[in-house]
């Protein structure tokens, strides 16, 4: 099954892509689209793609209110155009092309498709609601004159769960997340991502239909939208920056310690990988990823002399090495764009049991991104060279782990963490960074 897996990505891609193409087409063709109102919704879209809201442990984009305006003022094929345009505008503003090329382009065309899809979708089902006299006439004052508020608000239920049943199977089929797990994560922001979906595409209408905005109105958007371009350009600039000093920084502290250098990479891989299969937020893969990177940047302050000692350390030796993950958390938590993976590096050293350092965290209490690091980071230092033991084939050193669930490591995390390793024994290590990168969708 697994090794069928990337053609059924591939028949997935194409057969989404050409079915967005295919009825997108139809929609624009059967009718005339008003060319206003999709110009200056193409130009809005990226902008409220590429700038986030954050509640509480949600991240909620503006995006998908501005697609469910457009479908219920101007119908399916004009709600599938923004949403498409919208969203490669939005892909290219984030992930310059220079940098990604045209197997980007195609990396992302799948899941625009779906969006595509489920936009127009949603604008079918209020084109029918609509003129159903069963539903109940928007009130005047609440909702937006000429926009059917039943209507609106059930087939913003179609656009969610539409978008979610065309994504989960190619999660599925791209990463190897389990089914069940993919619409779990799906669903667990949508209580808070839902109304605001709503609540944002009414009152984008609203405003459209209150303030008719005319050719110049969308001229001067369109200088607005450049200035966000430039400045989005910016700060994915500064990322990459932050990004690469991370990954030229490592290697210098890893090059104290005997036989490290690699190790935090090799960390970063897995975790990234792991948080994959388990259907992570975008957010979440980010800090995998730099917290694994950085699990062991405070070791920059304990003196070498123990960090290479070939022989069991002493009991005030192990306390100053593990003082690293005190020191490694302060540091990154004075920087305002690593501070987020503060949490990960203080407890990668916690237990299940409660019996880690440096709080005596148990179960649920130990941050996952901590325990997903720490998990991963015991496999990587059981199986590379370590001047305080002999070097464990990968199938030993998943024995012992396995022996350890629910002791040193969570035992749902051990499954996740061999099948990744089993993936990457296979596919080799080339392939296994590709197909996981952090820049893939994230």
């Amino acid at each position: 099954m697994r090794q069928t897996r990337p053609n059924l990505w591939k028949t997935y891609s194409v057969t989404m892509t050409a079915a967005c193409v295919v009825i997108g087409g139809w929609c624009i063709v059967s009718r005339d689209l008003p060319v206003g109102p999709v110009a200056l919704f193409c130009l809005l879209n990226p902008v409220a793609h590429v700038l986030p809201l954050r509640w509480r442990s949600a991240t909620v984009t503006l995006g998908p209110g501005v697609e469910l305006a457009v479908s219920w003022m101007s119908g399916p094929g004009a709600g599938m155009v923004v949403t498409a345009a919208g969203r490669v505008l939005a892909n290219m503003m984030l992930r310059p092309l220079s940098r990604r090329g045209l197997a980007g382009v195609w990396g992302e065309a799948p899941r625009i498709a779906v969006a595509a899809l489920a936009a127009g979708g949603a604008g079918c089902v209020y084109e029918t609601l609509a003129r159903l006299d069963i539903l109940v006439p928007a009130r005047a004052g609440l909702i937006p004159s000429g926009i059917n508020g039943a209507a609106a608000f059930l087939s913003a239920c179609v656009y969610a769960f539409l978008g979610m049943l065309l994504t989960v199977p190619g999660s599925h089929l791209r990463f190897g997340a389990g089914v069940l797990t993919l619409w779990r994560s799906e669903c667990a922001d949508l209580p808070v991502k839902f109304p605001v979906y709503v609540v944002a595409g009414l009152v984008l209408a609203w405003l459209y239909v209150t303030i008719h905005v005319g050719f110049s109105g969308i001229i001067a958007f369109a200088l607005f939208l450049v200035l966000m371009i430039y400045s989005t350009r910016l700060f994915v600039r500064m990322s990459e920056v932050y990004r690469s000093t991370v990954e030229n920084l490592v290697p210098a502290i890893e090059a104290k310690i005997l036989g490290g250098p690699g190790h935090s990479r090799r960390v970063s891989d897995i975790a990234v990988a792991m948080g994959r299969k388990m259907a992570l937020p975008c957010d979440e893969i980010r800090k995998l990823f730099f917290g694994a990177m950085l699990h062991d940047v405070g070791l920059a302050a304990i003196d070498e002399r123990i960090l290479n000692k070939k022989c069991a350390l002493t009991e005030s030796e192990y306390a100053i090495v593990m003082t690293h993950v005190m020191a490694g958390a302060d540091i990154v938590s004075k920087s305002s764009f690593l501070n987020g993976c503060a949490e990960t590096i203080l407890h990668h050293h916690e237990r299940y049991d409660g019996a880690g350092h440096p709080n005596g965290l148990a179960g649920s209490s130990i941050p996952l991104g901590a325990r997903i690091v720490g998990i991963a980071e015991a496999y990587d230092a059981m199986t590379q060279f370590r001047p305080y033991g002999s070097r464990l084939q990968p199938e030993e050193a998943l024995r012992e782990i396995r022996a350890q669930a629910g002791c040193q490591f969570d035992p749902a995390l051990v499954p996740v963490l061999e099948e990744v390793i089993h993936e990457m024994s296979r596919w080799g290590v080339g392939v296994f960074q590709r197909h996981y990168s952090l820049d893939i969708d994230c």
